[in-house]
């Protein structure tokens, strides 16, 4: 069995992460769209949410974005969320148009983009975050320290010593 923090069931539940958040931007975009009031559009929300839901796990899985470590995220990260988003959304968008029975608001696929972008934006920018954050020490007996004429390095240098409380520093 594998561990909990090992690379391949991290890599999976940053996909089940991704697939969730990118799935629940549907009926938020139809709740925004209709501000609230979806109750005549229950069946077009449900067979959009899991058309949808095919073609977003399957894009997940595609592009990959999951297996990138998170911890590090950039604007290449995000342009590669921007690119994944925008083509299943123009897919999501196009189909809908054609189907008339269903009657998906036009808008929605252009809020369901939006939103999902924000999501999976965000919780890899959280992730980052709490990688980055300094640490307040732990001890009592920590000492300051002053890093003089060291540059960028010493830049380095002072986020790795507010990483590594243990450090004592």
């Amino acid at each position: 069995m594998p561990r909990l923090n090992s690379p391949r069931v991290t890599s999976w539940s940053k996909y089940a992460i991704d697939l969730a958040v990118w799935v629940a931007a549907a009926p938020l975009a139809f709740l925004l769209r209709l501000e609230g009031d979806i109750a005549g559009f229950a069946g077009t929300l449900a067979a959009y949410t899991v058309a949808g839901g095919g073609l977003k796990a399957l894009a997940v899985w595609l592009f990959g974005l999951y297996r990138r470590p998170w911890r590090w995220v950039g604007v290449s990260d995000v342009h590669g969320i921007l690119l994944m988003v925008g083509a299943i959304s123009a897919v999501l968008g196009l189909t809908a148009a054609l189907f008339e029975g269903y009657l998906v608001p036009r808008s929605v696929p252009f809020i369901e983009a939006a939103v999902a972008v924000l999501g999976l934006s965000a919780v890899r920018l959280l992730r980052r975050w709490s990688h980055e954050r300094p640490r307040t020490p732990h001890h009592d007996d920590s000492r300051r320290v002053l890093v003089v004429g060291a540059g960028d390095a010493g830049v380095l240098l002072v986020r790795e010593l507010l990483r590594q409380p243990d450090s004592g520093l």
